[in-house]
């Protein structure tokens, strides 16, 4: 039986790296977030990426959308979305106005090593 494991992240209203310390791997196989806040704006935006390097794992997803909205990503990048506890999880959250705020979900399989 597969294990999987799911990290939040919450992303302020603001343009913001928020970082992720995690205690073990994880192979990112779904990456998307919920809006929290209030409505965002054209041009905000919010990626997924590994910490230590700032590699993106995913592409950026369009957060010009109403409070409660779930957006999913449409890419994985299967070059980055391994991540080793010593490396970490960011979410890189752009503002360009209204309300930049969500919840980041990053959902994965763990991998064998820490």
């Amino acid at each position: 039986m597969a294990h999987v494991r799911g990290y939040i992240i919450a992303s302020p209203d603001a343009t913001a790296s928020t970082d992720l310390a995690i205690l073990h791997g994880i192979t990112v196989n779904y990456f998307g977030t919920i809006k929290t806040g209030g409505n965002g704006a054209n041009l905000n935006t919010l990626t997924g990426a590994v910490t230590t390097t700032g590699n993106d794992i995913t592409n950026a997803l369009d957060e010009n959308v109403n409070q409660f909205t779930i957006v999913r990503v449409g890419t994985i990048n299967d070059a980055e979305n391994t991540v080793s506890a010593a490396e970490g999880l960011r979410a890189e959250n752009v503002k360009s106005g209204g309300n930049a705020a969500n919840l980041c979900v990053f959902i994965g399989n763990p991998t064998a090593t820490p």
